[in-house]
């Protein structure tokens, strides 16, 4: 399996989603899966397109393992719970993944921390 990824992407609420998702299908093409084990995402915010991309990897991506979500409360669009609830309804190619959601709260200095393992 040498052919894994780690992938680690930084979204910004102005960056556009699609040169990474053309990435990823391009990895794909060769096998008919994406090789991600792990995700992590940082400065998500819970844009209708950030939700589209996560769609997107579980759907193609039969041996992940982990998703790791961080932000600051301040930049959300949705709660940590929402954006949970809507991607346990997601397909998923992989049945045993992890989702691992973490908030800042800047202001008050509070940290949230929300896991959930192997949503059914």
């Amino acid at each position: 399996m040498s052919n894994l990824l780690i992938f680690q992407y930084q979204v910004w609420v102005w960056d556009i989603v699609e040169p990474v998702v053309q990435f990823l299908r391009a990895q794909s093409s060769s096998s008919g899966a994406v090789k991600l084990q792990r995700v992590q995402v940082n400065m998500f915010t819970g844009l209708e397109m950030e939700m589209q991309f996560m769609k997107f990897i579980l759907a193609s991506s039969p041996i992940l393992e982990e998703i790791f979500i961080w932000n600051c409360k301040c930049f959300l669009f949705r709660s940590c719970k929402q954006m949970m609830d809507e991607m346990k309804e997601f397909c998923r190619a992989s049945p045993n993944v992890e989702f691992t959601f973490e908030e800042i709260d800047m202001e008050s200095g509070s940290y949230e921390h929300e896991e959930l393992m192997e949503v059914p």
